[in-house]
């Protein structure tokens, strides 16, 4: 599975209209993650409930703003998160960080679409970063969901 397959799915869905209701936001973040998750299935990935407690994380931040989310990881299991932002986000950024907070994976790339890909290094909590670097009208939404196989 490439980064490229998994960014052109979600660039695919970002060219269709969003639903006009209450909470378009989060029906655009769901179409395109219902599409990653599509995409990386093919590649043996699923969702991984346990690691959130939750399918699919969505929350908002501000231009230049960021949050730090607590994950469980399973150490020596292959993990994929994805994270995919509303249509004012051009810029969305994820850090996986240990405890003591050290930076271990990020994709800190000028896009709206992070892949983080890897292999636990230990078990328990961790700390997922999200930013938020670029946000044309405040907030902007973002949704992640993790991924293991």
């Amino acid at each position: 599975m490439t980064r490229s397959a998994v960014l052109a799915s979600i660039f695919l869905l970002a060219l269709a209209p969003a639903a006009r209701s209450q909470n378009a936001w989060r029906d655009v973040l769901e179409r395109q993650m219902t599409a990653v998750g599509n995409t990386v299935a093919g590649d043996g990935y699923r969702a991984d409930t346990r690691a959130f407690h939750t399918d699919m994380i969505v929350g908002t931040l501000q231009d230049d703003a960021s949050v730090a989310l607590e994950v469980d990881l399973e150490f020596g299991v292959e993990y994929m998160i994805v994270g995919v932002c509303d249509n004012d986000c051009t810029d969305l950024d994820l850090s996986l960080v240990d405890l003591q907070g050290n930076v271990l994976f990020e994709d800190a790339l000028d896009d709206d679409a992070p892949i983080l890909r890897f292999t636990a290094p230990a078990g328990g909590a961790h700390f997922l970063l999200v930013d938020m670097f670029v946000c044309s009208v405040n907030p902007c939404s973002f949704g992640y969901k993790v991924y293991r196989r």
